[in-house]
């Protein structure tokens, strides 16, 4: 009996040790098969995550050249609308100095106050007085003085004088002066007027 015992328990432990070898085996195989998966694996989710990341970059920069190239577009469809307002500005305040326009106009307003426009002279310079003056200063404009001769009743010149300063070319009266011609039938005036040109055209 106590032989059958000893025997029974030597085959338990047997078994029992052959069990945890196998668990110990299998737990070991499983360490390593995980270890070469996540050794093969990670380089790949490495990627996937770094792909990730740039996919995201590049949509934030994506959106951001749609957002500036929207407002690109708005811009240049202002600029477009605005390009006649912009064309008559660089009309009536011409950076080549080509106040040609201006000039025609002049005459028209004197024939319509019964005068003659026997001169009209334009010079760059101007006196230390108008430079140092704020009045007479803009920003991006240079001002230039022009003189124009008038014939005719004196009485309306400062209707004239009044019509000519309100014109979209923005004149400034600075001087007059007057004098009777030889044939004493008619008053000479001389006015002397300030006008401004753009350093450079807003628009081309």
């Amino acid at each position: 009996m106590a032989v059958v015992s000893s025997s029974t328990r030597d085959l338990s432990d047997i078994l029992k040790t052959s069990q945890q070898k196998a668990f110990s085996t299998g737990a070991l195989t499983v360490a390593l098969i995980a270890i070469l998966v996540w050794g093969s694996l990670r380089p790949t989710i490495i990627t996937i995550f770094e792909t990730g990341e740039k996919f995201n970059q590049k949509t934030q920069l994506l959106e951001a050249l749609k957002s500036q190239n929207s407002t690109l577009t708005q811009l240049l469809a202002e600029r477009e609308e605005a390009k006649d307002e912009l064309q008559n500005i660089d009309l009536y305040f011409p950076y080549d100095g080509n106040f040609s326009l201006f000039i025609i106009n002049l005459n028209q307003v004197a024939h319509q106050y019964d005068f003659r426009m026997p001169n009209v002279s334009f010079a760059e310079t101007s006196s230390r007085q108008i430079e140092n003056n704020p009045t007479f200063q803009f920003i991006g404009m240079r001002p230039t003085t022009f003189q124009i001769g008038l014939e005719g009743n004196p009485a309306n010149i400062f209707q004239f004088s009044s019509y000519v300063e309100n014109t979209p070319f923005f004149p400034k009266l600075i001087n007059i002066s007057y004098s009777n011609p030889k044939d004493g039938n008619t008053t000479a005036v001389d006015l002397t007027y300030l006008v401004y040109k753009l350093d450079t055209p807003l628009y081309k």
